[in-house]
């Protein structure tokens, strides 16, 4: 008689908050509960040294209801520690273990940072599946020695209910830019002929007079105020080339702010 598979969805947060974080990261979670996975969140400390007391005093039984099942858990983090402490104490439960990888942290803070890179792939290397962004972070994993079965998501998801703004008559030309304004750097010096519309936290003090900063609104409200003809997708400091470490990662992940413009 075939017994009932159970099925879990783990997603890490701050402790002093009361929700999963990043919305892509609570979105797919929602897709998931939909899909009658089991939520669990995990209510991790900021500082160090509390991470450590969380893993000697709370973490185990947390995570003990969790056993054979099929368990994605939604990487990475933000801890190297804690992040190799759940995955051995998830695998020894016969679980098989799902990472939905959200970012490759070796191709960000970790660049050029040898010893969390190495650890950061072996804990890659220590899950039954990975699901990354796109083809692109596929063949940067694997010649950099992962082994796992990886699928690849393509694009995020991007759950909103709010009213989308109808489009205005004849093309204004304004382009839209989301996101933390402390990466884009370029804005600082990205003179067009087009009006750019900007949203998000940390803006500078300031900014090119076709650039227009709109505010910051919640990532679920945010399509409402999005009015105009496109969407642009750029980091880092400069405005000819994908520079710097966000620069640079574009070359390898689907950044979120797509969706976010396609929804």
């Amino acid at each position: 008689m075939k017994t009932e598979t159970f099925k879990y969805v783990i997603t890490a947060c701050d402790k002093e908050s009361n929700h999963a974080g990043p919305k892509a990261k609570e979105d797919i979670a929602r897709i998931l509960v939909n899909q009658n996975y089991q939520e669990n969140m995990l209510k991790i400390p900021s500082r160090k040294y509390k991470k450590i007391l969380y893993f000697l005093h709370s973490m185990n039984k947390e995570l003990n209801t969790i056993k054979d099942g099929i368990v994605v858990l939604q990487y990475p983090i933000y801890s190297l520690f804690l992040t190799h402490k759940i995955i051995k104490k998830l695998r020894s439960e016969d679980n098989k273990l799902i990472l939905v990888v959200h970012d490759i942290e070796s191709l960000r803070i970790f660049e050029g940072v040898e010893e969390d890179t190495k650890k950061e792939l072996e804990i890659l290397n220590s899950v039954d599946g990975l699901v990354v962004h796109n083809q692109s972070m596929v063949m940067w994993l694997k010649l950099h020695g992962v082994r796992t079965k990886m699928v690849t998501l393509k694009i995020f998801d991007y759950l909103s209910s709010c009213s989308i703004s109808k489009p205005q008559k004849g093309r204004t030309g304004i382009i839209c830019y989301a996101g933390n304004l402390y990466k884009a750097k370029f804005l600082k010096e990205f003179k067009t002929d087009n009006t750019v519309a900007v949203f998000g936290p940390n803006p500078a003090d300031n900014y090119p007079s076709n650039i227009e900063y709109r505010g910051q609104y919640a990532p679920e409200k945010l399509p409402e105020f999005l009015v105009g003809d496109y969407g642009l997708v750029w980091d880092g400091p400069s405005e000819n080339t994908c520079d710097g470490v966000y620069g640079h990662y574009l070359k390898y992940n689907s950044p979120h702010k797509v969706s976010l413009y396609l929804s």
